[in-house]
């Protein structure tokens, strides 16, 4: 990856309002029924459905709340990342969901992150070329104001 693909990836998560560092545990889960749930104990995150995105790419949640992040087909993946370097796995005890391709239509694998306190958690795809394609979100982004970022 070139200098101008770096740049053009930390260009982008600094218009997500991205700052901080992660906290948060994950799992995979396979379900075959969808359940309901209270919009502020579990967020949905749509991811591929709209080409290279997550839908939305952007959560507030709470501790102890949940994010399920659901696949549709791409080959799609969710890794942990840090502002400082985007498009990299943040560490080994970083989450990624492995990589998953459903054929058609939405998996039915949902990989599941706990938000443990309101520190930013960002995230990107890890299949080659999705995240320098923009396809990167935040949880809890830090409250910086966006004409502010847009203006760096």
């Amino acid at each position: 990856m070139t200098m101008l693909h770096y740049l053009i990836v930390y260009i982008g998560l600094m218009q997500l309002q991205l700052a901080g560092a992660q906290s948060g545990t994950a799992t995979s889960e396979t379900s075959s029924s969808m359940g309901t749930s209270t919009p502020s104990a579990v967020q949905t995150v749509d991811v591929g459905e709209h080409g290279f995105s997550f839908d939305p790419d952007t959560l507030q949640v709470a501790p102890g709340g949940k994010v399920e992040f659901h696949f549709y087909p791409g080959n799609h993946s969710v890794a942990q990342a840090s502002f400082d370097r985007p498009c990299h796995p943040m560490s080994d005890s970083s989450f990624f969901s492995g990589f998953i391709a459903p054929t058609s239509g939405e998996s039915d694998t949902v990989f599941t992150v706990t938000v443990n306190d309101t520190t930013p958690i960002w995230y990107y795809c890890g299949q080659i070329g999705h995240c320098q394609a923009g396809m990167v979100g935040v949880i809890n982004p830090p409250s910086v104001a966006h004409g502010q970022l847009q203006a760096v």
